[in-house]
């Protein structure tokens, strides 16, 4: 990886491919893929496992680079969204909680509180405890990335200041690469982080798709309809999604704000040359709800954000018990 202070789209291939192996089922198979010496992936066979804790709701985990051991990035899992509803349930929008010189949504506030108390075995150091301690150890300057997609965006973003503000060594250089991910914060939160994601030694970059409803919620959520976002629909499909989306905007009791600053915001363009979906789906407009939800997750998916940046897609993951039965038991 490259400089902290510029965006480059190397970095945002490796950090979107380290997002996107947070889905993986278990611990085992994700250091399967990451030692995997001929595998296409954005991640080659650089990075080790070096820190990984889970609970019923989040999962994250830390990869250090082999050859450059000054080198981290940290993992953390996002949420598979089938419809805005989910969006709204999970982060608990509706209700805020006063946090780093601002507000943020409820849910994101537990869960940065729940990764916070994540540990390894539910007995070894926080992530904050072993950054804390290998910063201090250090010989030189650590580079450290946050990165995650969707739910996971969100959450980086958020921990990432945390862990910018609490992690009492100077000689750490941040970087934030964030993938679809929603506002959780209103104007004076984002004020905050940008001010400190926008210097030398701390940078944060905001990646999105302009067909992808979810980074538009929901400071953006007035554009949607209109932009034929995530896709083209019947004029009473149109009408009931747009009344969905009012009813959103007008029980919300913040202003949501997205961050990034000049040059720390990408669009990555999938309306004038879409990548292909997996399988086909319903041509637009559609006229079905199940057809939308099909191309919901067609657009806000880690795959289709890995072919935008012309990078190698991930293998389908196999379901945790399938996995468990069929092969973690052969190892």
């Amino acid at each position: 990886m490259s400089l902290f202070n510029t965006y480059q789209q190397t970095d945002a291939q490796v950090c979107m491919t380290l997002s996107g192996l947070a889905y993986a089922p278990d611990q085992p198979y994700l250091e399967s893929l990451l030692s995997q010496p001929h595998a296409p992936y954005a991640t080659g066979n650089n990075w080790q496992l070096v820190w990984y804790a889970t609970n019923q709701a989040n999962l994250m985990y830390m990869v250090q680079h082999q050859d450059d051991p000054q080198r981290y990035i940290i993992a953390i899992r996002g949420t598979v969204w089938s419809d805005l509803t989910d969006i709204v349930e999970d982060l608990d929008v509706y209700n805020t909680t006063p946090w780093m010189n601002g507000h943020i949504s409820n849910g994101i506030f537990k869960g940065i509180k729940s990764l916070s108390s994540l540990r390894p075995g539910n007995n070894g150091m926080s992530l904050a405890e072993y950054l804390q301690y290998i910063s201090s150890n250090s010989q030189g300057n650590l580079n450290i990335t946050i990165t995650g997609h969707s739910l996971g965006g969100a959450l980086a973003g958020a921990y990432a200041l945390l862990l910018k503000t609490t992690i009492s060594n100077a000689a750490v250089n941040w970087s934030v690469y964030t993938f679809a991910a929603p506002s959780v914060g209103d104007q004076d939160f984002v004020q905050y982080f940008n001010q400190v994601f926008n210097q030398a030694n701390a940078q944060a970059f905001r990646i999105y798709s302009n067909k992808d409803l979810v980074p538009f919620a929901f400071a953006g959520l007035a554009d949607v309809m209109s932009n034929d976002i995530p896709v083209e629909t019947a004029e009473w499909l149109k009408r009931l999604l747009g009344l969905t989306l009012a009813f959103v905007r007008s029980e919300l009791s913040t202003v949501y704000v997205q961050t990034g600053g000049l040059n720390q915001v990408i669009c990555l363009d999938n309306a004038t040359h879409p990548v292909l979906p997996a399988a086909p789906l319903p041509p637009p407009p559609v006229t079905k709800l199940r057809f939308y939800q099909e191309w919901f997750a067609y657009q806000h998916g880690h795959n289709t954000y890995l072919a935008l940046l012309g990078t190698a897609q991930l293998p389908v993951f196999p379901t945790l018990p399938a996995y468990t039965q069929a092969q973690l038991t052969a190892r």
